[in-house]
């Protein structure tokens, strides 16, 4: 007999007692409505309580599953190690549609085929206009692409579908910081155009800008990514960025756990 939660074992023997008493009445008076309905009214109950007891056996299941996850046991790091095999290539048909084997091969393969496609001539990279590091981008610029890059990452489309689940905000911050490191960029324009500073030094010294940025700016060398976590400004490091981004966590995993544990994962309660 299939063995319910100890919790439920008292309610599951009394709902089916008085499920077995009704019917030895019925037995007699089969036709009385008055026992038809406690017949249904317990049945219901009767399969509420069932319910109830194989959820909560389902719950602490996949508690218990978790828990030999992060055990570290032999068998996880087997799964791991045959996940990333299923994806190597082990062997390829060349242009003469024979068979080809081994890594070495399989790679000299695929570089002949995508050099035959893209090309092999380097293109040289062109400077950039030194004017163009100057110049604020509009908002209006900023604000678009930020609406793109945010429906895009949240619906998959670059057209509003849905309300994100977490502020854009969020989002920007690093992860050790509780974000998954999306640039902000309004902050990033400013970070490049701070580079002039480098050219304009001696404007510091007569008192031109805040102490704050006057402080800032003593160092000898600017780099875009200190101008840039600069604005950000520097937030409280998260404990579990370590657990929730580690390379051997599968990406959709490690978003669903992330809106998790900001407390904004789309569950029932909380759309209730």
């Amino acid at each position: 007999m299939w063995s319910h939660h100890p919790i439920y074992q008292g309610l599951i023997s009394q709902a089916l007692a008085q499920v077995k008493e009704i019917q030895e009445s019925l037995s007699t008076t089969p036709r009385d409505p008055l026992l038809l309905q406690q017949k249904y009214e317990l049945w219901l109950q009767y399969s509420d309580i069932i319910s109830s007891s194989l959820s909560l056996m389902r719950q602490q299941s996949k508690m218990d599953w978790i828990g030999l996850g992060d055990t570290g046991s032999r068998l996880f790091f087997a799964r791991a190690k045959q996940r990333k095999l299923s994806s190597y290539i082990y062997t390829l048909k060349n242009n003469e549609g024979s068979n080809v084997e081994g890594f070495d091969q399989v790679g000299k393969i695929m570089s002949k085929f995508y050099a035959q496609l893209l090309g092999t001539k380097v293109w040289q990279r062109t400077s950039i206009d030194p004017q163009a590091s100057i110049f604020l981008l509009p908002n209006a610029v900023l604000d678009k692409l930020t609406k793109l890059c945010r429906n895009y990452l949240w619906a998959g489309t670059t057209e509003y579908k849905k309300a994100p689940n977490l502020s854009w905000s969020t989002t920007c911050l690093s992860k050790r910081e509780g974000g998954i490191g999306i640039k902000d960029f309004k902050a990033w324009n400013k970070a490049t155009i701070a580079k002039l500073i480098c050219s304009i030094k001696k404007l510091f010294k007569h008192g031109y800008f805040s102490s704050r940025v006057r402080a800032w700016s003593e160092h000898t060398l600017y780099k875009v990514s200190n101008g840039y976590e600069w604005q950000m400004k520097t937030r409280r490091k998260v404990p579990w960025d370590k657990i929730i981004w580690a390379r051997t966590v599968i990406p959709r995993h490690s978003s669903t756990t992330w809106m998790l544990a900001h407390g904004r994962l789309p569950t029932r309660v909380r759309l209730n």
